[in-house]
């Protein structure tokens, strides 16, 4: 199917309403002088569900360090996991979850000095 009918079928299909969305993502120039793929592209990008900065971290904090687990795994594990948005208060937020579930009691102590 050529590009000029996969779009106008688009359009007919999607309704007015994500077809408003759709013009208006593409302002200033038509949606009609885009590919169906960038179409595609731009609403998908849209409606993508956004993660919510409370369940994220509440994932990290329930990260925990497996009884193998290297500190140094695990941090990476956390960094992973840490995609809120906290910013330059991530590396304070990381070293905070990393002390609090050490295994390791030794280091425990050496960190309270």
């Amino acid at each position: 199917m050529e590009n000029g009918k996969k779009i106008a079928e688009c359009i007919t299909f999607i309704g007015k309403k994500t077809y408003g969305v759709l013009r208006d993502l593409c302002s200033p120039v038509a949606p009609s002088t885009k590919t169906f793929k960038e179409l595609c592209d731009l609403l998908t990008t849209h409606y993508k569900a956004k993660r919510l900065e409370m369940g994220e971290s509440y994932h990290v904090k329930e990260t925990n360090q497996e009884l193998s687990e290297s500190i140094a795994n695990y941090s990476t594990l956390l960094r992973d996991a840490a995609t809120c948005n906290i910013g330059e208060y991530l590396g304070k937020a990381l070293r905070g979850q990393v002390i609090s579930v050490l295994r390791h009691n030794s280091i425990k102590k050496k960190i309270n000095r």
